[in-house]
């Protein structure tokens, strides 16, 4: 089953993959932050969200206005 843990990346590492506690708090604040938009960015199965080291968020194939509420998290 698909979760935004799935879809949400730190440096391009999906969070089983992180093994350093403050990485895997990064993601898991944004994951916080998005649980209300859960239902709207798991059915586009092409998007992707990644964190960068400098707490960049690159949000790519989202809709427009997904991207948009995304962005605003």
């Amino acid at each position: 089953m698909q979760t935004l843990y799935n879809i949400v990346t730190y440096n391009h590492q999906h969070y089983p993959a992180l093994t350093e506690e403050k990485d895997r708090k990064v993601v898991e604040k944004l994951i916080a932050k998005l649980q209300h938009l859960e239902n709207e960015i798991l059915p586009v199965t092409a998007g992707t969200i990644n964190i960068s080291p400098t707490g960049n968020m690159f949000i790519h194939n989202y809709p427009p206005a997904l991207h948009r509420k995304i962005n605003l998290v």
